[in-house]
């Protein structure tokens, strides 16, 4: 599968570092608070201001647990294609790299995402039964 943009995530407790790429260019970075609301207005806006057909848009985060959750339901809801990558793959694909920040750590996982997009396990969530496992 093909996609023409990637939406790249770093996801921590409080914000998300936000990548946009299409083809092998950068088109937007930012970053975005770690809430529902926040996340509905970064869609709205990235669907406004880029025209960006999300059925064709693939969004990578790396596994971070319950921090990515406001982002996985959004996604999930709204039939968007999400991949959540292990990060031990995404440091192994790029080789020794320098540096270390949010945004930069964005950039990777946008790039490791479009290398590797067909290749990509698209998430989806677990069954009702797990998640109130999990909650136990």
């Amino acid at each position: 599968m093909q996609f023409n943009h990637i939406l790249a995530f770093d996801v921590s407790k409080e914000t998300f570092a936000v990548h946009l790429r299409s083809s092998k260019e950068t088109l937007w970075k930012s970053d975005v608070k770690n809430n529902i609301s926040e996340v509905k207005n970064l869609f709205n806006m990235l669907k406004k201001d880029f025209r960006i057909k999300f059925k064709e848009c693939l969004v990578c985060l790396e596994a971070t647990g319950l921090y990515g959750f406001h982002l996985l339901s959004y996604t999930t809801c709204a039939g968007i294609p999400t991949w959540v990558a292990h990060a031990q793959d995404i440091k192994q694909s790029l080789g020794m790299k320098r540096g270390k920040s949010d945004p930069v750590d964005a950039e990777r996982i946008a790039e490791y995402a479009f290398r590797f997009q067909d290749k990509a396990v698209l998430w989806s969530p677990p069954r009702q039964i797990i998640n109130e496992l999990k909650a136990l």
